[in-house]
């Protein structure tokens, strides 16, 4: 079987979320993680975090230097009409990585985003106040006139299907060593958090205080192989998911949460 190479833009380091969707990525059979580029603020320590990550998964996949022109150039003309990109941070490199290399990119499959839109019949406009969005907006509005297959997961599906401390202790009981490792970075988080912005903290874990994460990244790498599992409206050559609040994004939730345990 063919795999699916993808290309990994990742902010990880500031939650779990970005370990758990490298993690799928790693551990499902139709993918081939081809590269890691680190992104947005002290990228050394990025790079550091995704190694670790890797070395307690045991695989070896390579990071991206943060001058990284030869090795991005060797990805996008080894895989170009069949690389997949997966953005799943703010966007600062990789606007600067297109504007590098236009002409390569436009031949690339698709690029998936974790970002958050505003949706009004057919306007369709970036939320400015959303995390990935607000890091960098003349990043987004120049991506955005790419003519290259899109799709945007938004937040509000990951609040179908928060991870609970019951998910860690299963995933734990099949690999303890990668599964304790990040059941214990997202009680950090946690506690961070909590610290640093209590009114986002009460927001997302106070009613449930055994929530443990929010597969904001994770369920965008899962759109890659698996987008049947979701609820979707499609534009051109445009795919949004989960954009609206108050509306179902998943088709089963049982099913869903079953594939994922499965999968890591």
């Amino acid at each position: 079987m063919k795999k699916i190479p993808v290309l990994l833009y990742t902010d990880i380091g500031d939650d779990i979320d970005d370990s758990l969707a490298i993690a799928y990525l790693l551990a499902h059979p139709a993918i081939e993680l081809v590269g890691i580029i680190c992104e947005h603020k002290n990228i050394a320590y990025r790079r550091e975090t995704a190694q670790h990550l890797l070395d307690i998964l045991g695989v070896s996949t390579p990071i991206a230097e943060e001058e990284h022109d030869d090795f991005l150039e060797h990805i996008l003309k080894t895989y170009h009409q069949d690389l997949v990109v997966l953005s799943i941070a703010p966007t600062t490199q990789l606007h600067k990585d297109m504007e590098c290399f236009p002409d390569l990119f436009r031949t690339i499959k698709r690029i998936y985003f974790q970002w958050q839109l505003h949706i009004h019949e057919k306007n369709i406009t970036p939320n400015m106040q959303s995390y990935n969005f607000a890091q960098d907006q003349k990043a987004i509005q120049h991506i955005v006139q790419y003519d290259i297959p899109m799709t945007f997961v938004g937040k509000y599906i990951a609040y179908e299907v928060p991870l609970k401390t019951y998910d860690f202790h299963i995933l734990a009981k099949k690999n303890p060593r990668v599964w304790e490792y990040v059941y214990e970075e997202a009680k950090k988080w946690k506690e961070r958090l909590e610290k640093i912005n209590g009114e986002v903290f009460q927001r997302l874990y106070a009613k449930e205080s055994d929530i443990m994460s929010y597969p904001y990244d994770l369920i965008t790498a899962v759109a890659i192989t698996n987008d049947d599992m979701f609820i979707k409206t499609i534009v051109g050559n445009r795919e949004y998911i989960g954009q609206e609040k108050d509306l179902p994004w998943i088709k089963d939730i049982s099913v869903f949460k079953k594939f994922i345990v499965d999968i890591l």
